[in-house]
């Protein structure tokens, strides 16, 4: 039992992982874009 618990731990996580750094992703990228503009001007 606490086998397949943490069978679904690892699971979910693994689900949950990419969305959470795609999002990291993309709101490092806006940022730096905005630091970016911000130099320009």
């Amino acid at each position: 039992m606490l086998c397949f618990l943490h069978f679904v731990q690892v699971i979910s996580f693994f689900l949950i992982s990419p969305k959470l750094l795609l999002k990291y992703y993309v709101v490092q990228n806006e940022y730096l874009e905005f630091l970016s503009h911000i130099r320009i001007e």
